[in-house]
């Protein structure tokens, strides 16, 4: 995923399925303090990332979309 979106590793990990909008193919990204302001900036999914999210979509455990181990 990070290849595919150029997301810092805390991004990815605060990803959450509210985020990911399969129908136009983007991925919308809070910054660090937007919890304060509420900003945002929108990823768009390559067809690799698309797949994957998918997948991760298909055997969802929680709210985010990654997990640490």
């Amino acid at each position: 995923m990070a290849l595919d979106t150029g997301l810092r590793r805390s991004e990815l990990f605060r990803l959450t399925w509210d985020d990911i909008d399969f129908a136009e193919g983007r991925i919308q990204v809070r910054s660090n303090y937007s919890f304060k302001t509420g900003d945002f900036r929108v990823v768009y999914m390559t067809p690799r990332l698309r797949s994957l999210l998918a997948a991760l979509a298909s055997a969802k455990t929680g709210p985010t979309v990654l997990r640490k181990m």
